[in-house]
């Protein structure tokens, strides 16, 4: 319940306007929004996984980065079972059918491009 609270918080900073400072470039790594992840590269690019992408993508980015999951299905939920990939950072990545359509943070590093910790 906690990770659900995390991300509503973090729609509603971002959707509020939160920009970033000027010449500040992020490090490489995956970025929390509202609208997916965003993974940015050694090179600065910044590669959007929006919520709707393929489990497959999203899964391949995160491995990368973090190693491999903790998967789990919770089949309890009214919506219909939601399958989980918790990493040993604090991130898990929640897909249904599929398809990325949340994320919870449990880690004080986990933040949003504009620096913003949830």
């Amino acid at each position: 319940m906690m990770g659900t609270i995390r991300f509503w918080v973090a729609v509603a900073v971002v959707a509020a306007g939160a920009t970033p400072v000027a010449g500040q470039s992020a490090e490489p790594g995956a970025y929390l929004g509202y609208n997916g992840i965003a993974h940015v590269g050694a090179g600065g690019w910044v590669r959007h996984v929006p919520f709707g992408s393929g489990e497959g993508k999203m899964r391949e980015v995160a491995d990368r980065l973090y190693g491999d999951p903790e998967t789990f299905t919770n089949r309890e939920c009214g919506a219909g079972p939601i399958d989980f990939a918790a990493y040993a950072n604090g991130l898990a990545l929640h897909f249904q059918d599929g398809v990325l359509v949340g994320w919870s943070a449990n880690a004080p590093d986990m933040t949003t491009l504009d620096g913003i910790g949830v």
